[in-house]
């Protein structure tokens, strides 16, 4: 026991009036070494800490030019700086990557990824998350699930959008050429569908896969169908008009235009209706009453009668033949270059 300062000086180490300790090549001890100066503590060489080491203050591990690691059973610090085994790493600051050419943090496992328990941003110069989520910058999103929007804010697309799967919806508002896709499902899990329709028979416009029900009012130039299976149809319409005879025969017998319909002239051609004019008939025609002809002023170049009578006539004039007639009557003078009598008499005659 020493009751002032002591010194220990031996020819390999030595314990000065202070305490320094010298030469020394080994310290064994059974408690834990404590210090209670404020100099810091320096290990030159290798230093090997079985136990834990607690530290009240700053410690520094280097650096005097020297490579150090660390090697736990758990984790481990490479002499290159590279963190292995670590669960969770927690900073205070700024995680920076010096190496421009290197990954900044790679990540490897299938539950690999990083949790912020706080709000987090994420500023690059290309793209960024705001703390809120918000990203900007991003040139593309690619998931292999699928895309859940849990906020009531609308969803902004600009420019062309496309979706290789199905996208469903509660709404949707579009602008501009609205929504471009070869077929629209009216509900999930149902047939019910619109899409194109590619026959020109059919008008090339929409196909609806069934039935439509129109609460107000359905317009269209034309419909297609038979409509017999159209119920409840108010039956208002344009009317149908008939103009006046028109003056072009055509196979049809009339035109109809709009809603109007004109009736054509019968003609050496074509059948018709008969009119006032002039008029060539082609074919037999067969009357079953008498032909009356005008008093005065026409004449009847040629009349074949089958087995029958003509009478009521006052004068009869005849460039061409008359025949089949087995009665005839007239009243006044018969004009013919030749008359011939068969199998009948001729009751009377003035020969001028």
């Amino acid at each position: 026991a020493f009751s002032g300062t002591a010194v220990i000086a031996t020819s390999d180490w030595d314990i000065s009036a202070t305490g320094g300790l010298t030469g020394i090549t080994g310290i064994t001890n059974n408690g834990a070494y404590t210090q209670s100066g404020a100099s810091a503590n320096t290990f030159t060489g290798a230093s090997t800490f079985e136990g834990a080491l607690t530290s009240t203050n700053t410690f520094t591990l280097g650096d005097g030019g020297e490579t150090g690691a660390i090697n736990t059973s758990a984790w481990d610090i490479s002499t290159a700086g590279a963190i292995s085994g670590v669960t969770t790493l927690g900073m205070s600051g700024v995680l920076t990557n010096s190496n421009a050419t290197t990954s900044a943090l790679s990540m490897t496992g299938a539950t690999s990824g990083i949790a912020f328990s706080g709000t987090a941003v994420i500023a690059t110069s290309d793209w960024d998350i705001s703390a809120t989520g918000g990203l900007t910058g991003i040139t593309n999103i690619t998931n292999n699930g699928a895309y859940t929007q849990s906020g009531a804010s609308a969803n902004t697309f600009t420019g062309a959008s496309s979706f290789t799967g199905s996208v469903t919806a509660s709404s949707v508002t579009a602008t501009g050429i609205g929504l471009n896709a070869a077929q629209l499902r009216l509900a999930a899990g149902t047939n019910m569908t619109i899409s194109s329709e590619t026959s020109t028979a059919l008008g090339a416009g929409v196909r609806i896969s069934t039935n439509v029900y129109i609460v107000g009012f359905s317009s269209a130039s034309m419909y297609y169908g038979d409509g017999s299976q159209l119920t409840n149809l108010a039956g208002s319409h344009s009317a149908v008009t008939v103009a006046a005879i028109g003056a072009s025969a055509n196979a049809n017998g009339m035109t109809l235009t709009g809603q109007q319909l004109n009736l054509e002239p019968a003609s050496a051609s074509f059948g018709g209706v008969v009119t006032t004019g002039a008029q060539t008939f082609a074919g037999a025609k067969t009357f079953g009453s008498a032909i009356i002809g005008p008093t005065a002023g026409s004449t009847i170049n040629s009349v074949l009668i089958n087995a029958g009578a003509v009478s009521g006539v006052t004068s009869l004039a005849m460039g061409g033949a008359l025949s089949g007639v087995t009665t005839l009557g007239v009243s006044g003078n018969v004009d013919a270059t030749s008359f011939t009598i068969s199998g009948g008499n001729l009751t009377s005659y003035y020969a001028p």
